[in-house]
């Protein structure tokens, strides 16, 4: 059987093209993985709450000038120096202590988000691979939902302070650029479909 099929002589019907096989291709494999993290995220979600946990005790470790390492670090059993805490590193540890709070408080939300994201972009992908126009709104809905759901329930990130939460802002925003470009490729692609 023959993936590709361009010929557009009388009697054959066109196939799907080339763009079309290698955005399929590529988001069957992108799908896939993101289902497995998915299920990963679901399968852990304990744990990120008992993590969250972990670092507020850190924190305050930190807080009370107190090394938050000394116990995995001290080997002779001799205290470390006391390290007090300054201010704009307060900020920024309290502002990523309120993000890990809310990754922990939605675990569950957002494992079930991605995986029903990619659940539903992976439903799309095969109707869009039998050339079926009809795949193209699942696939949307879930490039959508794993896009926006996170940013949702995480609150933005305006609880970072100013210098990182501009960064995490710019690197989510570079990221959401790849599912936007293949919701738009798609978009092009539709006239091939049925």
């Amino acid at each position: 059987m023959e993936l590709i099929d361009n010929s557009n002589s009388p009697g054959n019907k066109p196939g799907r093209s080339t763009t079309l096989t290698v955005l399929c291709v590529l988001s069957f494999i992108g799908s896939g993985l993101g289902i497995l993290s998915g299920l990963y995220s679901l399968a852990t979600a304990e744990m990120t709450k008992k993590s969250a946990e972990m670092y507020h005790q850190m924190l305050e470790k930190a807080e009370k000038g107190e090394n938050p390492f000394v116990d995995s670090l001290s080997l002779d059993d001799q205290p470390l120096e006391k390290q007090g805490i300054n201010p704009a590193s307060k900020e920024l540890l309290s502002g990523v202590g309120q993000m890990v709070d809310k990754a922990a408080k939605y675990a569950y939300e957002l494992a079930l988000a991605g995986l029903l994201g990619n659940l539903l972009c992976l439903m799309g992908v095969l109707f869009m691979w039998k050339l079926k126009r009809i795949g193209y709104f699942p696939y949307f809905a879930g490039q959508i939902i794993t896009w926006v759901i996170p940013f949702v329930l995480l609150g933005g990130f305006g609880t970072l302070p100013a210098q990182l939460g501009n960064l995490v802002n710019v690197i989510y925003w570079v990221f959401s650029l790849f599912p936007l470009a293949f919701i738009v490729l798609y978009a092009f692609q539709l006239k091939n479909m049925k």
